[in-house]
């Protein structure tokens, strides 16, 4: 919902005229043409080329009932992979796993989509935005008391 509320706020009220109008709608159907394939295709929208919002890990309920951490909002890019901890992450450039959640906090749809990603999008470069915290050993990972925004981006890297 705070993304669509920005979204709308950001870009479509700025807009001042219908080109500009209808050129954020595009922009915005083709962010999220992967949560909802085949319903622009019919159509045929000159859909311009982008990150395509691949999925959304919602905040973990039971994380919403701890102690109050220190995070930030951050981005970042790389590869969706798996790690013997346990638990899905983003790797780097540098090639360092930034986790994004542990197993047991998988529930419901996002249990069986993440799997999936980290299998049929392999090589791909994923753009995740959320918020970031450090553990007890400096070590960053994205706090599940936030929503994790993971976009797919286009195989050329422009956004």
């Amino acid at each position: 919902m705070a993304n669509q509320r920005d979204w709308l706020r950001h870009k479509r009220d700025e807009c001042v005229d219908a080109a500009c109008l209808k050129a954020a709608y595009l922009d915005r159907l083709s962010e999220l043409r992967a949560l909802q394939p085949g319903i622009n295709t019919q159509r045929r929208l000159p859909l311009p080329e982008r990150s395509m919002l691949a999925w959304v890990i919602a905040p973990a309920p039971e994380a919403l009932q701890g102690p109050s951490i220190a995070s930030k909002p951050q981005r970042v890019e790389g590869a969706l992979v798996t790690s013997d901890d346990s638990l899905y992450a983003l790797r780097d450039a540098q090639g360092r796993d930034l986790p994004l959640i542990l197993d047991m906090f998988l529930d419901g749809a996002t249990a069986n989509m993440l799997p999936i990603l980290v299998e049929t999008q392999r090589g791909a470069k994923f753009l995740v935005s959320g918020y970031v915290a450090t553990d007890s050993r400096g070590k960053p990972y994205f706090d599940n008391r936030h929503c994790v925004f993971m976009h797919r981006l286009p195989t050329d890297s422009r956004r």
